[in-house]
């Protein structure tokens, strides 16, 4: 397997994902449906935006795989790197991006009301949604999902059991809180079990390629492609069982297909990568950007520039302000998280810069480890 091409596609995945889910936001947030522009743009991402969640998942669960495959995954040191690493890249540009969007609403005039008690220690902490940063669900599930993974790295090589003994008793979870068993079980909600086939994934795709690469990406759009115009709207707003059969399964078969077709020696283009490794910052920073955008130029983009440059002008405006945040927030202190905990070098050994890259191991796993994105 070609050891970069399959980190570039990992990012190129994460790229497509968040730019899907900051347009759908775009066009829902906005007035549009006046003219033609409008109404195709508005009806395509209402469809089909709230994708790039699944795809998400599903990557986030491959990334996982490929850490916990690291030989020196079982080292405490090893675990409190991913742990750290992991709150050092969220936190801070979640408070950020939450008090810029804070800033704005306050900033509306009352058009958008500021809801002061949402600022709690549960939602500061992602324990719980902050309806006053809405994306902030999705980072709810994924803290939960990496301190699972924290704690199988203590495991070493039975971190795998681990794992699929968690992935048991967690779709257990999701099947009784289904049926009423589980109420306030925030976790369990069905589209969390969209990180299972990640791992799944990222474990076989380490060792073998799926055949039909190009098949398995073709029948997983034409899932999307029909269910999202049937049911887009309706799948959007869900985190059901019906969303993570139709839209997990085709986010699945994209990321398999991708996955095998990269090591098959196909390359994303640069600029998807380079969307991909801003992707965390633009999923943060696009809420309160576009409303930035929206309460200054919206009127005057959308009725006397048109509604297409007004989408252009605030993807503009976002993608700006992401590779500000990834350029001068993500990027350093990830790297400087990733310099604590390291593991203490074996006798006659030198210390690596990283645990990670101190020993030879299989392409996926070791490239997606060296990023931990």
């Amino acid at each position: 397997m070609n050891l970069r091409s399959k980190s570039l596609s990992i990012q190129a995945l994460r790229g497509i994902a968040a730019t899907l889910v900051v347009f759908l936001h775009i066009c829902t947030v906005s007035s549009f449906g006046k003219n033609q522009w409008g109404a195709t743009a508005y009806n395509f991402f209402l469809h089909f935006g709230a994708f790039g969640v699944d795809i998400f998942f599903v990557v986030s669960g491959v990334i996982i795989a490929g850490l916990l495959q690291q030989e020196n995954a079982g080292h405490p040191f090893y675990s409190l790197q991913f742990l750290m690493r992991r709150f050092v890249r969220i936190y801070p540009i979640y408070w950020l991006s939450l008090g810029a969007t804070i800033v704005v609403l306050l900033s509306s005039g009352g058009l958008y009301p500021v809801d002061f008690s949402q600022l709690t220690p549960k939602t500061l902490g992602l324990v719980t949604t902050n309806f006053l940063h809405p994306v902030s669900w999705t980072l709810c599930f994924e803290i939960q999902f990496y301190l699972v993974a924290g704690l199988a790295m203590l495991f070493g090589r039975r971190s795998g059991a681990v794992i699929a003994v968690w992935g048991v008793a967690h779709i257990v979870a999701v099947t009784a809180a289904e049926r009423g068993w589980g109420h306030g079980l925030y976790f369990a909600a069905p589209i969390t079990v969209e990180f299972l086939p990640g791992l799944l994934i990222g474990y076989v795709a380490s060792r073998r390629s799926l055949p039909f690469p190009r098949v398995c990406i073709v029948l997983g759009c034409v899932i999307v492609a029909v269910a999202g115009y049937y049911a887009g709207p309706m799948l959007g707003t869900t985190t059901g069982l019906l969303r993570l059969a139709i839209y997990g399964t085709a986010a699945s078969l994209i990321v398999w297909g991708a996955l095998s077709l990269e090591g098959a020696g196909s390359r994303p283009a640069k600029w998807v990568t380079f969307l991909g490794d801003i992707s965390y910052s633009t999923y943060m920073w696009h809420w309160p950007t576009m409303i930035a955008v929206s309460l200054l130029f919206g009127a005057w983009l959308s009725h006397s520039a048109g509604v297409l440059s007004y989408i252009v002008t605030t993807g503009v405006c976002v993608l700006m302000v992401s590779w500000a945040s990834y350029r001068w927030i993500e990027r350093p202190s990830t790297r400087w998280a990733g310099g604590l905990f390291k593991r203490p070098p074996r006798s006659g050994q030198m210390a690596a810069s990283s645990p990670v890259a101190a020993v030879p191991l299989p392409a996926l796993s070791e490239r997606l480890a060296i990023r931990q994105t």
